[in-house]
């Protein structure tokens, strides 16, 4: 039953971020966001004749994704589910009533928070392009490999491949974070680790959407927009603005 009811709030999440790429508007030349939980990633196009992000452009698409209402609110989804079926030896203070749900709450948006500023400052550091560029193949599985080696080898500022530096820093603290306010038993390496893992690998509890699924979610937001459509989701335009 909280299985189902995590892959439906999975989904639904899925369709409304890849819908509300079209309400947004863009702030630089052929980008659109494709909104991943815990930071919207935007798509360019797939060359290397792409227009370089400036310190403060890229700052600038920190502070919209992170300090909106949006992103601050955005947490509650997960922290919900974690208390619909929260971690067997959780202490009862995280398990159970509204102190219980502040908690979580603050657990998944300090691991959103630091997920994205790890990111955002690695990334910057490395003059890595925090856009997505999609796979131009027509074939499914092509792009699905492309979104996922994605998450390990992006674009640098001036468009060539390099090793995602900020992927991995932002996975970092999003593991590591907790260290700091988790309860025993789960404030330790190993558990940070996992939790890391799962941020780069494309699922951990207090974000849902990790870094490879986000690349997936971006890859695949014109489909997922058409399915929106067809199951006449509220949400879902029409047509793209």
């Amino acid at each position: 039953m909280v299985t189902n009811m995590k892959m439906t709030f999975v989904l639904a999440a899925a369709l409304a971020l890849a819908a509300a790429a079209s309400a947004q508007e863009k702030p630089l030349p052929d980008v659109v966001h494709v909104p991943g939980s815990t930071d919207e990633i935007p798509r360019v196009p797939n060359t290397l004749e792409v227009e370089p992000m400036s310190a403060q452009q890229k700052f600038s698409w920190y502070r919209r994704h992170n300090l909106d209402a949006a992103s601050l609110l955005i947490p509650a989804l997960p922290a919900a589910i974690i208390m619909a079926d929260s971690p067997r030896h959780y202490p009862h203070d995280w398990r159970d009533g509204g102190t219980a749900f502040g908690r979580n709450f603050g657990d998944c948006l300090a691991t959103e928070l630091a997920a994205n500023t790890g990111r955002y400052l690695a990334g910057t550091v490395a003059h890595e392009d925090p856009r997505y560029y999609p796979d131009h193949s027509k074939n499914v599985f092509h792009r699905t490999y492309h979104a996922l080696a994605f998450t390990l080898v992006d674009r640098s500022d001036t468009g060539r491949p390099m090793l995602a530096i900020s992927n991995l820093a932002g996975s970092a603290a999003a593991g590591f974070v907790g260290l700091a306010y988790l309860p025993f038993g789960y404030n330790d390496t190993a558990h940070a680790g996992q939790r890391a893992a799962g941020t780069l690998g494309g699922y951990v509890p207090t974000l849902l959407v990790g870094y490879a699924t986000g690349n997936l979610l971006s890859e695949f937001t014109p489909e997922l927009k058409r399915l929106g459509r067809k199951l006449h989701l509220p949400f879902v335009p029409k047509r793209d603005q």
